[in-house]
C-alpha cells in the first residue's frame, strides 16, 4: 500500500488523490460532508471512520463514489463489541436453564 496524498486542515489540496485508488476519512464530524463533496469530483471510494457528522446528508453521494462507513476503527470498540457478544451468549444460556 501506498500513501499518495495526506490533506490536513492546513493543507486542504485534494489533487494528489487522483493517483488513490481509494480515500480514507479520520477527521472531525463538522469536515466530513466537505471531504465527501471534494472526493465525489475524482470520482474516488471514500471510506469514512469519524464519529458524529450527519450520514443522512452524504447519502446522495454513496451511490455515485461508494462509501463505506465504520464509525470507529479502534481496536477497544472493536474488542469490547466482541465481549459483549461472548458475554450475551454466555448469559442468555445461564438464564434459559431449568435448574
Amino acid at each position: 500500500h501506498e500513501i499518495v496524498a495526506r490533506v490536513t486542515k492546513e493543507k486542504r489540496t485534494f489533487s494528489p488523490i487522483e493517483k488513490a485508488d481509494v480515500c480514507i476519512d479520520f477527521t472531525e464530524p463538522s469536515a466530513v460532508l466537505g471531504t465527501i463533496r471534494e472526493v465525489a469530483a475524482f470520482k474516488k471510494p471514500l471510506v469514512i471512520g469519524t464519529t458524529g457528522w450527519e450520514v443522512e446528508k452524504g447519502q446522495e453521494y454513496a451511490a455515485m463514489i461508494g462509501i463505506l462507513y465504520a464509525p470507529n476503527f479502534s481496536i477497544g470498540v472493536a474488542l469490547f463489541e466482541r465481549l459483549l457478544k461472548e458475554a450475551y451468549t454466555l448469559f442468555s444460556c445461564l438464564l434459559y436453564t431449568s435448574d
